[in-house]
This record gives C-alpha cells, structure tokens and sequence, in this order.
C-alpha cells in the first residue's frame, strides 16, 4: 500500500540543532543526513507502491528486504535493506536493456538492518534495476534517474 512519512526533530533526542535525527534500528539518533543527502528540520516523504511490469521475471530469495530512495533520484541513491545473516554484498546497477552500468562489492555487512548510499550522479536519465546480491539472497528493484 501506499505510506505517508513525516520527519521531525525530537527536541529532546540529540544536543545538537541543524538537522532532523532519526532512530536507528540499534536504538542511536543520526542526523537525517548521516543516512539521506537531504538537510531538514520538517519533511514530507510520500513512499507510493507502484507494480510495474518490466518484463523481467526474478525471484527475492530468502528473506531480503530492501528499499530505494529517494526514487526518482539525481546524484545519490540510498539503499536499506535487511539481511538474515552476515555478508558481502555485491550492488549491480543494470540499464533497461540489461547491460551492467554500475558494479560495487562491500565486504562485512551484517545480519539485519543496513545502509548503503551509491553515487549514480555519472548516469544518464533513464530507468535502471538495481540488484543487491549476496552468496544466498538476491533482490532486484527498479528506480529512476532524473537530473
């Protein structure tokens, strides 16, 4: 279904001012911008479920949850997913007509929640399909580039 999130600052979870804090899943307040390139005191994040048909059949194995955004994206594109146990992740980005367009391999991610931001400021406007892949999960999302 379709999610409205609304970001504020706490004023009691962090001594410093500047930015909106999060909670992190560990229980620590980070600045919004140590996880999303944006700077915000109060925001506004319509997160839409679209099903789109690419006609590209794949399959999540396991339990990999992962989401994208902001999408469309520009300059940076942040990735939060969950992982059911430790691992090296290897991040594909693959254009519509399946060509490799972006590869990046990370080593000690780990069982759970994590974050990952990717620079595709260099990418042409279009749409791409990202795939974060493990030894024993894999999942594929699209996102668009806009500049």
């Amino acid at each position: 279904g379709d999610t409205l999130v609304l970001v504020s600052t706490n004023d009691t979870c962090v001594e410093s001012s500047g930015n909106s804090w999060e909670k992190w899943y560990n229980g620590t307040w980070h600045s919004l911008f140590d996880s999303w390139p944006i700077d915000v005191d109060l925001a506004i994040f319509p997160q839409v479920d679209h099903q789109f048909s690419s006609g590209i059949v794949h399959q999540d194995i396991s339990k990999l949850n992962m989401e994208i955004f902001p999408n469309p994206s520009s300059n940076f594109v942040n990735l939060v997913f969950r992982l059911s146990q430790n691992s090296k992740i290897e991040f594909t980005i693959s254009d519509i007509n399946g060509a490799t367009v972006f590869h990046h391999e990370e080593k000690d991610f780990v069982e759970g929640f994590n974050n990952q931001m990717l620079d595709i400021s260099s990418l042409p406007n279009g749409v791409y399909l990202i795939t974060v892949a493990s030894d024993y999960e894999r999942i594929i999302r699209r996102f668009t580039v806009i500049h």
